[in-house]
């Protein structure tokens, strides 16, 4: 995600789709944080 924030300050002209990519790739990282914490959990219980 970092190279989207240096995108975004180098490049003007498409501020509006590196944002919409932004959004999209914060959600997978929290899909995949959620997923191995969900992951751990499982593991702690047996």
């Amino acid at each position: 995600m970092y190279f989207l924030e240096i995108l975004k300050e180098m490049d003007n002209r498409h501020q509006d789709e590196i944002e919409i990519l932004y959004a999209e790739a914060n959600e997978l990282l929290s899909i995949v944080v959620a997923s191995i914490k969900t992951l751990r959990n499982r593991e702690d219980q047996r």
